[in-house]
C-alpha cells in the first residue's frame, strides 16, 4: 500500500480489495513506524479516523482514503496549531470550502502535518512540536512551510496531503522531498480560508505522490460558482498533443548563485522537454533588479502580525518583544512589522504592479517557464532554525524563494516536478504558466512523468 498513489488505493477500495479501515490502519501504522525519525505530525486523530473508516462510503469519489492536512487550515475535530504555543486552544468547528469539498469526496482525514509557526519560515520547525526531518536524509530539511506533508506522501503515510503555498511552499518541500507539488492559479480553487475568502499569496492544494493524484483532488476543488475567477476545467487526465513554446531562465531576483547539481538537472529536464518535441529558449531577467521586489513580499507576510503581536501583549501584559510564547525567530518577525508604514499593503501592491513587465516579460514569447526550484540543494537543520532571527536568516530566505514568489503575487499555475538526483537528494523542476493556464501545466507534467522515473520511498 505504501507504494499505492491515491488513485490505485481508491481503485482497490471501489473492488473491495482492501477495505477503508484496513487501509486507515496501514496508513496509521506506517506513520506511527517513522514518526520517531522523522517528525511529521502535529494532532492526531487515529482512533477516530479509524472508526470513521468502519461506515466508510466506498461508492464516494475517494472511497475512504486516508490524507492528512497541513496544520494551518480548520478542519473540525482536530486542534489547528499554525505550528505556534498561543495557537494549541484552536479547536475550528467548521471546515473552509476547500476542506468540506474534500471531506465531501469520502477522504479520512486522519492527522495534521507539521508547519513552522504561523508558516512563517522555509523550514518546518517550531518550538511547540519540534523539527520535521527530510526522509531521504534526516540531517536535512525538507523545507517548508508545507514539509510535513510533503515528507509524509514521500515516506508512505498517506499517498496525497493537503498544502498552503505562501511564496513557495508546495514546490520547494516537493524538490526538497521528491513529490508533485502544484500551485494553482489564484482563486482558480475553492477558499482553504475559514472566512470563504482568497489570501493575496497563500494558495491551497496538495503535494501528491503522482501527477494524476494532483489533478485528481483539483478538479474535486475547483470553484464551480457563477462568480468564479476562472470558467472550471475540464477534468486533466492525460498530455496534450499541444507542443509548448519553453523558456529555460536561471536569471532570479536575488542574483543568487545556483549549486551546479541542481544547473545540471534544470538542464537535463530542458533537454528531456525538447526531446519530447517542445521548443525551448533561453530566458533572462534582464535589467530588471528584483530586490525590492523581494521585500516587498516580505512586508505582505509582517502585515499579518501586527494582530498578532496585540493579542499576545494583551494576554501577557509584557512588552512583545519579551514574550515566551513564541520562537525568537517569530518575534523578530513581530518587531519589524512594527516598523512598516501604515500605507504598507498599498506600497506593495503598488510596486508589484511595477515589476509585473519585466518579471512576466517571459510569456510574451513562450507559453511555460522552467527554472529551478530554488538555488540551493537541501541543507542540514542548524542552518535556519527558530532560534535565530529574521536580520540573520533573512538573505537565505530570499535566496530560497528567489525563484518562485513571483508565482504568488501574480497568481500564476507553478509546480515543482521532479527531476533527477545528486547526492542522494532530489530534484525538482519549477515550471509557471500564465494565470488560469493550470490545464498546461498538468498536461506537460503527465508527459515529463511518463518520461522519466521518479525517486522512490527512500525509507522501508
Amino acid at each position: 500500500m505504501n507504494n499505492l498513489d491515491l488513485t490505485a488505493q481508491v481503485a482497490l477500495l471501489k473492488t473491495g480489495e482492501i477495505s477503508p479501515r484496513d487501509l486507515v490502519a496501514a496508513s496509521i501504522a506506517r506513520a506511527e513506524k517513522f514518526e520517531p525519525k522523522l517528525n511529521a505530525l502535529t494532532s492526531r486523530r487515529f482512533e477516530q479516523a479509524l472508526a470513521q473508516a468502519e461506515t466508510a462510503a466506498t461508492d464516494s469519489v475517494f472511497a475512504g482514503a486516508p490524507f492528512m492536512h497541513k496544520d494551518l487550515v480548520d478542519v473540525p475535530g482536530f486542534i489547528r496549531s499554525d505550528g505556534a504555543h498561543p495557537a494549541l486552544h484552536q479547536q475550528p468547528e467548521t471546515a473552509p470550502p476547500l476542506i468540506a469539498a474534500l471531506q465531501g469526496a469520502g477522504l479520512t482525514f486522519i492527522s495534521a502535518t507539521n508547519t513552522p509557526e504561523y508558516g512563517s519560515m522555509p523550514v518546518t520547525a517550531n518550538q511547540t512540536f519540534g523539527t520535521t526531518c527530510n526522509p531521504w536524509d534526516v540531517s536535512k530539511t525538507p523545507a517548508g512551510s508545507s514539509g510535513g506533508s510533503a515528507a509524509a506522501v514521500i515516506a508512505g503515510y498517506v499517498a496525497a496531503a493537503h498544502a498552503t503555498d505562501g511564496a513557495g511552499s508546495i514546490r520547494m518541500p516537493s524538490s526538497f522531498c521528491g513529490t508533485f507539488g502544484f500551485k494553482p492559479s489564484r482563486q482558480r480553487l475553492l477558499s482553504g480560508e475559514a472566512d470563504g475568502s482568497h489570501a493575496f499569496l497563500k494558495h491551497h492544494h496538495a503535494i501528491t505522490r503522482s501527477v494524476r493524484d494532483s489533478a485528481w483532488l483539483f478538479d474535486v476543488t475547483q470553484n464551480r460558482a457563477a462568480t468564479a475567477a476562472y470558467r472550471p476545467l475540464a477534468p486533466i487526465v492525460s498530455p496534450s498533443k499541444r507542443r509548448l513554446k519553453i523558456g529555460l531562465m536561471f536569471d532570479n531576483i536575488q542574483n543568487a548563485s545556483v549549486a551546479a547539481p541542481i544547473r545540471q538537472v534544470i538542464e537535463q529536464t530542458a533537454k528531456r522537454c525538447a526531446d519530447l518535441g517542445h521548443e525551448i529558449s533561453a530566458l533572462s531577467l534582464g535589467t530588471t533588479d528584483g530586490s525590492g521586489f523581494w521585500q516587498q513580499v516580505e512586508n505582505m507576510f509582517l502585515l499579518r502580525l501586527p494582530l498578532l503581536v496585540a493579542a499576545i501583549e494583551q494576554a501577557t501584559g509584557a512588552p512583545f518583544e519579551d514574550n515566551q510564547l513564541l520562537s525568537p525567530f517569530a518575534t523578530s518577525m513581530g518587531v519589524a512589522a512594527r516598523a512598516l508604514p501604515e500605507n504598507a499593503e498599498n506600497l506593495a501592491l503598488e510596486a508589484f504592479e511595477a515589476y509585473r513587465g519585466g518579471l512576466l516579460a517571459g510569456f510574451e514569447t513562450v507559453d511555460v517557464m522552467l527554472t529551478p526550484v530554488t538555488p540551493m540543494m537541501p541543507f542540514a537543520h542548524d542552518q535556519l532554525t527558530p532560534q535565530g532571527n529574521l536580520a540573520e536568516h533573512g538573505q537565505t530566505i530570499a535566496d530560497m524563494m528567489s525563484y518562485m514568489a513571483t508565482a504568488n503575487v501574480y497568481g500564476l499555475p507553478a509546480m515543482s516536478i521532479p527531476s533527477g538526483m545528486a547526492d542522494g537528494l532530489p530534484i525538482g523542476a519549477h515550471f509557471m504558466a500564465a494565470a488560469g493556464r493550470d490545464d498546461v501545466l498538468f498536461e506537460l507534467a503527465y508527459e515529463l512523468e511518463a518520461a522519466a522515473p521518479w525517486p522512490t520511498m527512500p525509507i522501508t
